[in-house]
């Protein structure tokens, strides 16, 4: 449950703040009129980040248990390497990526661009937590939707506070915190899929596999401070 609440707090956080960062530089940059766009973008991102969702999902209903199984395997695999591909891409590039967002909205003057730029903040976004959530396809619906839905409200909240200037956070701190997480749940994820399967591998292989996941990523987050420490 709380896997599924960092997880979906995450993705729509980065989205919603994708989204502010285009609302507030089209007010600077007297482009009201583009607003509209945005929205519809941001609502056709969701819009298909749903429909693959249930693609997804009722692709799988008449599978048999065995086949079930293995959908699930592929999952499980799949986002413990997506959970690696963010993770790291985070740890190497910077966290706020807010200067070239500015100047890619500056450089755009159509609707059709702002819209474009809306809605794949949305549906990348959506995507990534539609992945990671179908790991857990065998689980009871309600118990993967309630803080599924807590998390997205969460961001959403969290960053209207924030654009609003109510509220003062450290993104990234924030974004530091929820990777780390994530390399605990994707470590966790990776030796479940192994053991899907290679259901023989024993216990030593698996913890194996999940200890190296997070000692390479933790000697990414904490690079920097490796660096200083042999340089003295």
């Amino acid at each position: 449950m709380i896997d599924s609440l960092l997880l979906a707090f995450r993705e729509s956080f980065e989205a919603v703040l994708i989204l502010g960062v285009i609302f507030t530089q089209l007010d600077k940059s007297n482009k009201q009129k583009l607003k509209n766009f945005v929205t519809f973008g941001a609502v056709a991102g969701l819009f298909a980040s749903i429909v693959g969702a249930l693609v997804i999902v009722l692709g799988s209903r008449d599978l048999n248990p065995e086949k079930e199984m293995l959908l699930e395997g592929v999952m499980l695999l799949s986002a413990a390497i997506l959970i690696a591909y963010f993770v790291g891409w985070m740890s190497i590039h910077p966290v706020n990526h807010k200067d070239s967002m500015i100047a890619k909205i500056d450089q755009t003057t159509s609707g059709f661009g702002i819209a474009l730029l809306a809605f794949f903040a949305v549906f990348r976004e959506g995507f990534e937590l539609l992945i990671l959530t179908l790991t857990k396809i065998t689980t009871n619906a309600a118990s993967l939707a309630l803080p599924t839905i807590a998390g997205i409200t969460l961001a959403v909240v969290l960053g209207r506070l924030l654009f609003t200037e109510t509220l003062k956070l450290n993104i990234k701190w924030i974004f530091k915190v929820l990777g780390l997480l994530l390399v605990l749940i994707g470590a966790s994820l990776l030796q479940e899929g192994i053991l899907v399967f290679w259901p023989s591998t024993s216990t030593l292989i698996s913890n194996g596999f999940a200890i190296a996941y997070i000692v390479v990523f933790l000697a990414l987050f904490f690079k920097d401070d490796l660096v200083r420490l042999i340089k003295h």
